[in-house]
């Protein structure tokens, strides 16, 4: 060669004579020669397989050696070992493109010299994988109580699956239906695949860690219109109010709330992992009632319903206390014989507000006897008694109805029974009925008495 610097690789030791011819620009010639001597190991393995399983094993065996002192294997998945022949190594992983190399380092006398030779080892591609909730990370411990889980199968040459979810439930189906644990803990989930092709088979698993909900606490309250009121929630490290009308920050643990209303709030708290439940928090705005100036026409005897209620939040107080059914609550029934004027007073629980109103009654004393001219007694629920009625009765003292013989075939003293048409429990016929009726009225000393006569339809 041309050169003035060469080099080589001397495959197989032994003795090499290199010569150097040198000729200058005039045809002269000159030669230099030397002797090398080159030694170091020789030698080669065989393999029992070179296609397999994951999982299987493989065994190697020096052959062909010579000037060895020492060796060493290297099985291509990042196991060795020295000084082993035959040895037997398990592949218990999927190198990338289905094959590896393995490689027999060899040393001459005083390690001075090394060799090496590699063969190729192929593993088949049935590798087993899958996801949860589209997420393939080993541990998912971002998960809480409650949720379900998508367990999608990613494995490569599956034809044959066995899912172990880890609290006792299995498939053997390729996709896992939408599952939920009920209890918090560590699961370790399995996927085991076969190839039946190839009788190989592959298993995975991964740790999945299911957390609790946090435990979520919110406490309102009750305020007076325009005053504040602060929140109260506990259970975590971050917090979400709802909604955030009159709320100084929907953020914070304890906001100040100011609503113009009674407001019923959701805190959403996520904890550390990611979990996150809720709890409400009432708060009672109490507004000043209305102050009410009410009266009214009655006849005497006549009661009448006062409603005056503005929630169960409110105290109420009558006065006077005369001809009312209750004077501290909400709605009394007012009864009274004469003109009269009540004060109401209206005040929160709180303090907040104290409201005065008035209803005032005008009574007329009028007093009267009336009876409806005709009845039907046909069981319809209408018109099927007949009763005495009128204004300013307060007690009916004698009710007697007779019919066209002169025979009493009903008498009472009660304004609320009446009569049904039946005597002795028989229907009475279609007729005309005469009948007396005498009453107390609610005017002091007054007692009326009316007779005359109805009719019986059917």
């Amino acid at each position: 060669l041309p050169n003035q610097t060469v080099g080589t690789l001397y495959e197989q030791p032994g003795t090499y004579n290199v010569s150097l011819i040198v000729s200058s620009s005039f045809g002269c010639r000159d030669t230099v020669a030397r002797t090398f001597q080159v030694d170091g190991p020789l030698g080669d393995f065989n393999l029992s397989d070179t296609l397999i399983c994951k999982g299987e094993d493989i065994t190697f065996s020096i052959k062909d050696t010579s000037n060895v002192a020492a060796y060493a294997w290297d099985f291509g998945d990042g196991v060795d070992t020295t000084g082993l022949s035959p040895v037997t190594h398990t592949y218990n992983f999927n190198p990338p493109g289905g094959s590896t190399v393995a490689s027999l380092i060899l040393w001459s006398n005083d390690s001075t010299c090394a060799f090496s030779v590699q063969q190729e080892v192929s593993i088949t591609q049935v590798i087993a994988e899958f996801d949860r909730n589209g997420e393939s990370t080993q541990a998912d411990t971002v998960h809480c109580i409650g949720l379900s889980d998508n367990f999608v199968d990613q494995s490569l040459n599956a034809d044959t699956w066995l899912w172990d979810l880890g609290d006792n439930t299995t498939y053997t189906t390729s996709t896992v239906p939408q599952h939920t644990y009920s209890d918090t803990g560590t699961y370790i989930v399995s996927l085991t695949i076969t190839d039946n092709d190839a009788g190989c088979t592959d298993f995975i698993e991964k740790t999945m860690i299911v957390n609790p909900l946090p435990v979520v606490t919110a406490v309102g309250g009750d305020t007076c219109a325009g005053e504040p009121l602060q929140l109260v929630a506990t259970g975590g490290g971050t917090y979400i109010w709802e909604p955030s009308t009159g709320l100084s920050d929907t953020s914070l643990a304890n906001p100040i709330a100011l609503p113009d209303s009674s407001t019923l709030y959701t805190v959403t708290v996520i904890d550390s992992n990611g979990c996150e439940s809720s709890a409400t928090a009432q708060v009672t705005v109490y507004q000043e009632p209305p102050s009410v100036t009410w009266d009214t026409l009655i006849v005497i005897g006549q009661e009448v319903d006062l409603d005056a209620s503005f929630g169960d939040a409110y105290t109420y107080a009558w006065s006077p206390e005369q001809w009312l059914s209750c004077y501290n609550c909400a709605d009394p029934k007012a009864q009274p014989l004469e003109d009269i004027e009540y004060t109401l007073l209206v005040a929160d629980t709180l303090g907040c507000f104290e409201v005065p109103s008035t209803y005032s009654f005008v009574v007329k004393p009028e007093t009267t006897i009336d009876l409806p001219t005709a009845f039907t007694p046909n069981g319809d629920g209408k018109n099927d008694r007949i009763f005495v009625d009128g204004w300013g009765i307060k007690a009916l003292l004698e009710f007697k109805i007779y019919n066209r013989w002169g025979q009493l075939v009903y008498e009472g003293t009660d304004l609320e029974e009446g009569w049904d048409g039946k005597f002795e429990g028989k229907d009475q016929n279609i007729d005309t009925y005469t009948y007396t009726a005498t009453v107390e009225t609610w005017l002091e000393g007054v007692v009326l008495s009316k007779t005359g006569s109805f009719k019986l339809l059917r």
